[in-house]
């Protein structure tokens, strides 16, 4: 029976991993079987012995620690968690991300495996923000930042002044969310490599945005985008051509918003992207109404309206529903 249980568990484990690094069918595949995969990981994680440390911590000071027999199968298992937290918050099963995240948190933490425990931190604040839940995102950022602040100039602490910038930009509170893209944009800016080069594009873009520089933006996504493209990585080129679709939006260059929102929809599709399929259709269904086309503008806000509710997208599911009222669609 242990050798069947073993033999179930390993077959989801490496369908999971195998389909981290991919973008089509094997991922395809994990999402048919979420249900067991996500069984087998609760399985491996009951397997796994934890143990107090001896005397010399204080009752309070005591935290579990994973036994030594219990080591190989708890590092296979934080692996399994990396793997299918990424797959699930791409795809927008969020619940089954926050049930893989808190697992890879409890062993992270008892096997000192604190950059897993940073990273997991971070989906958590990104499920967040994404849900406007601002409070709980710059809680879990900031506990992510004092995970990985021991780093030193690492690419993590990078995404944490992005994202903490992100979440004050979200408030209005302007100074503050430009003080922490600043922080960001230095801290890609040292670790000079190829990787960084669109993360400080990105920085550039957003402050000559909030400056009012709307060229400047322009032009920093633009080279953004096409250095992403570059490295086929469509789906941060896909979040980043979604800001300058929405850039163009606001200055009133609607044509330009609609091209763009239906470039990063199609590059979204491709690859799964659950956040922002349903950001680009809610853009794409009130650039159309604002702009008269009020036919055209029904099918994506009915597509986006359902997508915002699986993925509990509060605000823009009720600007969808208004919106659909106005358009007198019952």
């Amino acid at each position: 029976m242990q050798y069947v249980r073993v033999r179930w568990q390993d077959y989801f484990y490496q369908l999971v991993v195998e389909a981290r690094s991919s973008r089509g069918q094997m991922q395809d595949g994990v999402e048919r079987e979420l249900t067991n995969a996500l069984a087998a990981l609760k399985s491996m994680h009951a397997e796994i012995h934890y143990e107090l440390p001896e005397q010399e911590y204080s009752a309070s000071e005591r935290k579990s620690i994973i036994a030594q027999s219990s080591h190989a199968i708890a590092r296979k298992t934080l692996d399994f968690c990396s793997a299918l937290a990424q797959i699930c918050f791409g795809r927008g099963y969020w619940l089954e991300c926050e049930i893989t995240c808190h697992i890879a948190i409890s062993i992270g933490k008892a096997l000192e495996e604190f950059r897993h425990v940073g990273w997991r931190l971070y989906d958590l604040a990104r499920i967040s923000f994404e849900r406007s839940d601002l409070e709980v995102a710059e809680q879990l950022a900031n506990q992510a930042m004092k995970i990985w602040k021991p780093l030193g100039p690492a690419l993590e602490n990078c995404h944490i002044y992005r994202m903490i910038g992100q979440i004050e930009q979200q408030r209005g509170n302007i100074n503050s969310a430009r003080e922490s893209f600043t922080q960001a944009l230095k801290g890609y800016k040292q670790l000079r490599d190829s990787a960084s080069k669109p993360y400080v594009l990105h920085m550039e873009a957003a402050l000559a945005e909030m400056r009012g520089d709307v060229a400047k933006a322009e032009d920093k996504y633009r080279q953004a985008i096409a250095v992403l493209q570059h490295a086929k990585n469509i789906g941060y080129a896909a979040s980043l051509l979604y800001l300058h679709g929405r850039l163009a939006f606001r200055n009133d260059d609607t044509s330009q918003a609609r091209e763009d929102y239906k470039q990063s929809l199609e590059w979204a599709h491709d690859i799964h992207a659950a956040n922002l399929i349903a950001r680009n259709l809610c853009s794409l269904a009130t650039l159309e109404a604002e702009t008269g086309n009020s036919e055209t503008a029904k099918p994506f806000a009915r597509d986006a309206l359902a997508r915002c509710r699986r993925l509990s997208l509060v605000g823009e599911q009720t600007e969808m529903e208004h919106l659909l009222a106005r358009l007198g669609v019952g």
